[in-house]
């Protein structure tokens, strides 16, 4: 299901169509200038299938829950994910010198391998250094950590095997974090205390942990993305989610009527609105 809507500083609920309509005539609703506006509240298809992103972000019943629910968002909750969304697109200017091997914004699909080749995963890789085999990705960040961050291992990781599995070599994976006022690239990770290169980290460099891991993940999402024969859909437990980011969750006003161990919902039966 897709956002449908914004909530005003004053409370209100404001369908999308009225968002817009409202910020066509006035030029803002509550300071939202049309265009962030409608980047902000655009829908976003769902894919059917686990995605990359939805799988690294570790938020799985945060996810599951945008994916079948009707939800209206805080503008102000959005504008780091719309700055990220521009900060992005500017990435796809920067030059590099002549004769460096290189592919941009390549977008990779691949079978797990073995007995769960039917499981499709996606993603796209910003750049990879083919004659060196580096895969660099770009993050904005509000400030610039030390070494890079869990959920951003795991993005990693599954570009690093979609890479692989696609007959590219990828010899080592960094980050470049783009902050407010610096840039720095970051390579070392963090595994069980001790600060690591990020392309020895287990999930990059052993297969069969990636594996594991990853299928659990899409095991996770898929199943709750399915609706079943009476019309529900089976939530993921606390222990599934990044609790992190509870605070600036768009779905915590439906998450906080579900157990805390899961259980299975009809989405009719979770109305934002009323």
């Amino acid at each position: 299901m897709p956002i449908v809507g914004m909530i005003r500083k004053n409370g209100d609920f404001l369908k999308t169509g009225d968002a817009l309509k409202e910020a066509i005539e006035k030029g803002h609703v509550d300071n939202y200038e049309l265009a962030i506006l409608t980047t902000m509240l655009d829908p976003m298809p769902h894919s059917d299938k686990p995605t990359a992103s939805a799988i690294a972000g570790g938020a799985w019943r945060r996810t599951v829950l945008e994916h079948i629910l009707d939800y209206y968002v805080f503008p102000d909750d959005q504008v780091a994910m719309l700055r990220g969304t521009i900060m992005h697109s500017g990435f796809e200017r920067l030059r590099y010198p002549p004769g460096v091997k290189l592919e941009r914004e390549k977008r990779l699909l691949a079978n797990l391998p073995g007995t769960l080749k039917d499981r499709v995963i996606s993603g796209q890789l910003d750049v990879i250094y083919t004659d060196f085999g580096r895969l660099v990705d770009h993050k904005t960040t509000k400030s610039i950590p030390s070494i890079i961050r869990k959920e951003h291992i795991y993005q990693l990781a599954i570009y690093v095997w979609l890479a692989r599995w696609s007959g590219l070599t990828v010899n080592d994976v960094g980050i470049n974090y783009v902050g407010w006022n610096d840039i720095e690239y970051i390579n070392v990770t963090e595994f069980e205390g001790e600060v690591v290169r990020a392309i020895d980290h287990p999930l990059i460099k052993d297969e069969q942990v990636f594996v594991q891991w990853v299928s659990y993940g899409y095991n996770v999402l898929s199943t709750g993305y399915k609706k079943s024969k009476r019309g529900k859909h089976l939530i993921p437990s606390m222990q599934d989610c990044n609790t992190t980011w509870c605070a600036n969750c768009p779905v915590k006003w439906a998450c906080d009527r579900i157990p805390i161990e899961g259980g299975e919902i009809d989405p009719a039966e979770f109305k934002q609105d009323e």
